[in-house]
């Protein structure tokens, strides 16, 4: 987790792929089960805890969209352990379930000339 806020702070894009207990487990206090998912969120900008293989290639999409927008940073994928060993029919995203404000620059409004003057008076 330091890395990752380090990777955070110093604008660094980074895909985390992290491991987690079987689908089934999650919740249960299972041996070695961690929520990566929920300790990750205030420390990367994007997160997701895949629950299904079909998934995996949007979420990855994703991750990696987000992870080098804008301000680049950390991205974190937890992947359940029957997630990992399943197959998956799904080889690339159709549509990525991204609001543009996590991969798009915002739109500048206004008259630029008149800021650049009031930047250049003050």
């Amino acid at each position: 987790m330091t890395g990752i806020a380090d990777a955070k702070i110093d604008s660094v894009p980074v895909l985390a792929i992290t491991g987690q207990v079987a689908t089934s487990a999650i919740g249960t206090d299972a041996f070695q089960e961690v929520d990566t998912y929920g300790m990750s969120i205030p420390i990367t900008k994007y997160n997701a805890l895949i629950k299904h293989a079909d998934d995996v290639a949007r979420l990855t999409q994703e991750a990696i969209t987000v992870a080098l927008a804008r301000r680049p940073g950390p991205v974190l994928l937890d992947f359940p352990k029957d997630v990992q060993v399943d197959n998956s029919k799904a080889i690339s995203p159709r549509k990525l379930n991204l609001a543009e404000f996590h991969y798009k620059d915002p739109s500048i409004k206004g008259d630029l000339e008149k800021l650049a003057q009031a930047i250049q008076n003050s």
